[in-house]
């Protein structure tokens, strides 16, 4: 739905770009978590409701899918854990699969091994060609930037206000030794920037989608 919401052609899509633009939209989204065997058979399922049809296009031979027109679409239910996976998604770029995330911080962890200070810039040059590359390099400066801070993942090793925070290097805090370690200040930087966002929502709420 917000997919067909916010397209500006509305004319058919290839079935490949289409599943491009929803991993966009949320990346933590796989058909195979909700059932299916193929991105095609998923698309399938909606015909009736969201989408009108797959059909072939002519000059490639490749599927292109349909959309109802969006006053033709039922109203879609969309609860707080949907609201909130958007917010996480789109403004707070959080990463939703808990196997990428370990994949940063064990990165994270064997770069500081030496125990000498790098800038966030330098981490995610270094970390990012070893990661799943579906994350892209800009989110993973927003995550490790995000680690940053008093209490947190890094503490600064000698900060210049003539140098921007990006590009100051930073040193990993004592008591972080192990992937749960970073994992829990990750996650709970995650809630307060989402209490930050949503005051009044409730706890249990969050809890659900950042985990």
């Amino acid at each position: 739905m917000r997919f067909v919401k916010t397209r500006t052609d509305e004319g058919p899509v290839f079935l490949s770009d289409l599943k491009n633009q929803l991993i966009r939209i949320n990346p933590a989204f796989s058909e195979k978590k909700i059932g299916f065997s193929s991105f095609k058979k998923f698309i399938e399922s909606l015909e009736g409701d969201v989408v009108e049809g797959i059909i072939t296009d002519r000059r490639t031979g490749h599927p292109l899918v349909s959309f109802r027109d969006l006053d033709e679409i039922n109203s879609v239910y969309v609860d707080a854990d949907e609201c909130l996976a958007t917010c996480l998604n789109s403004r707070l770029r959080f990463i939703g699969d808990r196997a990428i995330r370990t994949q940063i911080f064990e990165q994270i962890l064997a770069l500081f091994k030496d125990r000498r200070p790098r800038s966030i810039h330098e981490m995610a040059s270094s970390i990012h060609p070893k990661i799943d590359q579906s994350v892209s390099k800009a989110t993973l400066n927003r995550v490790l930037f995000g680690l940053g801070g008093e209490g947190r993942v890094f503490r600064y090793y000698r900060k210049d206000p003539m140098v921007p925070p990006i590009d100051s290097p930073q040193v990993l805090n004592e008591f972080v030794r192990s992937v749960a370690d970073i994992e829990a200040v990750y996650l709970a930087s995650a809630r307060e920037a989402v209490k930050r966002i949503f005051p009044d929502m409730d706890d249990s709420e969050v809890e659900r989608v950042v985990r």
